[in-house]
């Protein structure tokens, strides 16, 4: 976690020096806690003008607009601006085979309509946020809508 940490904050610096965007990508769910962890702080820090430092959110996580307005509340209540790379999802089977092997609840929404109504859902409520308190927001995704 601390060479995590370390490398990161060298890309923050790097990022904030050019005057771009950091985004970190997103993980399996299993590795997702530490990432969110460690961009969250370099959000307190590198976020307090403009959003430099960006965490991706996969809407086709059950779990994710929970997670999303945690970290808008977070982002408010410490006075940063919250930078978000919206994607739908990369690792639905692997995580579907996980929970399976595992005998626990499958992370991922049970269709791809689903999928889209929290993507859609969520690039409204990130709109808002953009508007209101000065957040940023990456919309990436492969659907044309």
């Amino acid at each position: 976690m601390e060479a995590l940490s370390t490398r990161l904050r060298k890309l923050a610096d790097a990022a904030a020096a050019r005057n771009v965007r950091l985004m970190v990508d997103a993980e399996h769910t299993y590795f997702q806690p530490a990432i969110d962890h460690a961009v969250l702080e370099l959000q307190r820090v590198y976020n307090k003008e403009k959003p430099v430092v960006f965490n991706t959110y996969q809407a086709y996580l059950k779990d994710c607009r929970s997670k999303l307005e945690h970290d808008i509340g977070r982002s408010q209540m410490h006075g940063f601006k919250l930078g978000a790379k919206l994607v739908r999802g990369a690792y639905l089977y692997l995580e579907r085979e996980r929970a399976a092997s595992l005998g626990i609840s499958s992370p991922i929404l049970p269709s791809l309509e689903a999928t889209h109504r929290s993507y859609d859902q969520l690039v409204g409520l990130l709109l808002e946020e953009c508007k209101e308190h000065g957040a940023e927001l990456m919309v990436a995704s492969h659907n044309q809508n």
